[in-house]
């Protein structure tokens, strides 16, 4: 009878648990939709990246890439209402990691999507898709135009997928992609990796140490 019992419990667990798998996937759709159907990457001659206090504008010149912190709306907001307390933005330009640049443009017309996850303005933040919270993500070319604008939130629910959301779209779908470490809101985050140094450690010259 115990056995019996267990077994049907079992079996009650796991059919709920496929009736919630299937409602999820009803829900979230099949993923065929490009996210940004009508971006082309070779376009692409700007990359503004903000984030909360962090931002940095890429610029490409040639087939260089250089970077440069902005301030953003939020740093700018927080220095009106503390006086100016916090420190310049820097206006250093560094060359950065070309192939980095690449490698995160080339991840943009893949990205599909189903269903949204959600239409509603009030989860924007639970999702990390806001103007707050969100890295939002602003692509141009060369004139000027906007050719992408959207905002990369959390990591869904696996640690290579996270949320977006188009600016001035309510809808937030989850995408197949490790966004955030793509597009890092530092220049340092586009650097070029330095090699490991291949100097040994000096050893202390015997004559010249006391006895």
């Amino acid at each position: 009878m115990k056995r019996s019992l267990i077994y049907l419990l079992i079996v009650s667990v796991l059919a709920i648990a496929v009736i919630a798998l299937e409602g999820v996937r009803s829900y979230h759709g099949a993923d065929t939709n490009p996210f940004l159907p009508k971006l082309m990457v070779g376009d692409v001659a700007r990359i503004d990246v903000e984030k909360m206090v962090s931002g940095v504008s890429l610029v490409k010149d040639g087939d260089k890439w250089t970077a440069k912190n902005v301030q953003t709306k939020l740093a700018g907001d927080i220095a009106k209402n503390e006086g100016g307390a916090l420190a310049p933005v820097s206006e250093a330009v560094i060359d950065v990691d070309a192939k980095k640049v690449e490698n995160a443009l080339t991840m943009l017309p893949g990205l599909l999507v189903g269903g949204a996850v959600s239409a509603d303005p009030k989860k924007f933040d639970i999702f990390q898709v806001s103007g707050l919270l969100g890295a939002h993500v602003k692509l141009f070319n060369a004139k000027g135009d906007v050719l992408a604008d959207f905002y990369i939130g959390k990591n869904a629910t696996s640690f290579m997928d996270v949320y977006v959301r188009k600016e001035g779209e309510d809808k937030i779908y989850e995408v197949k992609a490790f966004l955030g470490g793509a597009f890092s809101p530092s220049p340092d985050g586009w650097k070029v990796a330095e090699p490991p140094s291949s100097e040994e450690p000096k050893t202390p010259d015997k004559s010249t140490t006391s006895e």
